[in-house]
Parts: C-alpha cells; structure tokens; sequence
C-alpha cells in the first residue's frame, strides 16, 4: 500500500467511513474513477479538519458538537467535472459520506467531557477543603487530648498524694520518736538504782536504829573500801550540802518527790545546779565527817523537809522500794 492510499485509509477510519463496507457510499463512487479520485482528496482533507474539530472538543468541555454540525451541513460539496459530471450523493450520508451516527459522535464526546467535569466538580464540593481532618478524625483526636489531660491530671495527683503521704510519714516517724524520747525521759526521771553497785556494799545500821545516836539512826550505812563509786539514786539537780560537819565530804540532789543525801565520800565529782540522772557517778566512799569506818550514809528528805535538820528524814530504803529498787 502507497503513502497515499495509507494516509486515506487513515482518513477514512477517523470519519468513521468504511468505503468497502458501506453498499451506498460504494455506488456512489464506483462509477467515476477520475472523480473518485479528485473527491477522495477533497474528502481527506475534510476529514483531517474534522478530526482536528473533533479532538478540540473532547479537550474543551464548552466545545459541542450541535456547534459544529450546522456548519458542516452548509459546506457545500461541490466537483469538477472534468467531463463525468458531479457525484450523487447517497441519501443519509452528508457531503463528507458521514452517516448522522457518525456525524453526532462529537456530540457525544462533548456530553461526555461535560458529565465528567460535573462529577469531578460534585467530587471536589464533597471531599473536605483542603487537609483538614474528617469531623469524626478531628473528635477522635480531641477526646485523646482531652483524656492525656485527664490521665497527666491523675498521675499530678497520685504524685501529690504520695508528697503528702510521705510528709505524713515522716511527721509520723518524727512525732514516733519525740514520743519515745519522751517515754525515755520520763522513764529516766522515774528510774532510780542502788547508791552503790550491788555486790560492792553491805547493809550496816538502817533508818530509825538505836543506839550510839542521840536520837536514832536517820539513815541506811552501806559499808564498802574507800573510793567506791557512789551513782546518783535518782534523775535530780544538785543543791548546795548543808549538812553540816558530821557528814564530812557529802552531796545533796534534789528530786520531784524529795531530796537525798550522800554523806563521809571521800570527793564528789558534781558540782551545785549540775543535773544528773539516776546512776551518774557523783562522788566515791570516804571516811570523812564523823564516822567510825569506811561506809556510805544515805539519808532521803521528803518535801518540804530541810537537809540540816536529819530528824525530818523518811526512811530512805522504803523510798528506793517504791521506785523500784530493793536494797
């Protein structure tokens, strides 16, 4: 096949005219050959303007073929004679042997371009603007917010309740200890031991004996070698001796219930005003002050009482008892 006969095929096909297939177009040029021949050029050229015309509307959606049909239908056909005369043309066929069906598919392509720019149109109203998020993407994503808060604003109060837990446990603790201090200061005050270490003394002349005194005994001898520890029966402050001479070297602490004397130490290691607690080394057996032998003279004064006078005192084993203490 030509260039020629390819490029009307070529032409042919795009008007949708099969000149082979079609018994009128057929009949109409199978007569003339020298016409044929001339019309077929003038058709090949129309056909490629129509298939310019046509390609432009399916790109242009306002392109529509009842735009371009009148105008076809006034382009009027005409041919040179060349001595066989004009061409009939076959009824329901137009000047460019186009049946009407043929001739209306630009039309359709226009309707087509028309309903799918609508669509795309209706598609583009529909579909949210921009990249905004779907209503229900945007609540779901704000009850997750909301609920963070919610969770951080628990964990800020789990946190808070465990600060203010702890500060409880420590006042607690605290409180705990200044009672036990307390407990222990109160049971030191109330604590009371033997003047001597036991086993270290024996029990000579007790309170309220007769005999070599004037009167009786106003205390308890506990014999023991010189320089023996003597402790501080109770917790008490230390008050000026005033004996007097018969009890030598001697010491006086005053008690809540009472005061108690240490008499013939050989030294005392506390001084007036000095507080002391039950058991505190505050002097050692002597032989001072009138006396006939190494011992300890322990006198207890009730309150009230005063420490020169050692007719005023209590028996002082009996006041050790009531604390707790056996001599």
């Amino acid at each position: 096949m030509s260039y020629r006969s390819l490029r009307k095929t070529k032409a042919r096909r795009a008007i949708g005219v099969d000149y082979d297939t079609k018994p009128a177009a057929n009949a109409v040029f199978g007569g003339e050959r020298a016409a044929k021949g001339f019309v077929s050029k003038s058709v090949a050229a129309l056909a490629i303007s129509a298939l310019g015309l046509g390609l432009f509307a399916s790109a242009s959606p306002d392109f529509s073929a009842e735009a371009t049909t009148p105008a076809m239908s006034t382009v009027s056909h005409t041919t040179h004679d060349h001595g066989h005369g004009e061409a009939p043309v076959a009824e329901g066929v137009d000047e460019f042997g186009r049946s009407a069906d043929d001739v209306s598919r630009g039309a359709t392509r226009a309707d087509m371009a028309e309903a799918l720019a609508a669509e795309e149109d209706h598609a583009a109203e529909a579909a949210p603007a921009g990249d905004a998020p779907a209503p229900a993407a945007e609540d779901s994503t704000a009850e997750e917010a909301a609920q963070r808060l919610l969770d951080l604003a628990a964990d800020q109060q789990k946190l808070e309740d465990g600060t203010a837990e702890a500060a409880q446990h420590v006042q607690d603790e605290e409180a705990a200890k200044e009672k036990q201090a307390e407990a222990e200061a109160e049971a030191q005050a109330n604590r009371s031991v033997a003047p001597m270490a036991p086993g270290t003394y024996q029990v000579g002349a007790r309170w309220g004996a007769v005999g070599a005194w004037s009167r009786y005994h106003t205390g308890i001898d506990m014999t023991a070698p010189v320089g023996t520890p003597i402790y501080a029966a109770a917790a008490g402050v230390v008050t000026e001796p005033k004996a007097g001479g018969w009890a030598g070297v001697h010491a006086v602490i005053q008690h809540d219930d009472g005061s108690s004397l240490y008499a013939h130490m050989q030294s005392t290691t506390v001084k007036p005003g000095q507080e002391v607690a039950a058991g505190d080394v505050i002097g050692y057996v002597g032989m001072t002050g009138r006396t006939f032998g190494a011992h300890l003279h322990f006198e207890f004064y009730p309150n009230g009482a005063k420490t020169d006078d050692p007719y005023t005192t209590n028996d002082p084993a009996r006041w050790l008892e009531g604390r707790g203490v056996r001599l």
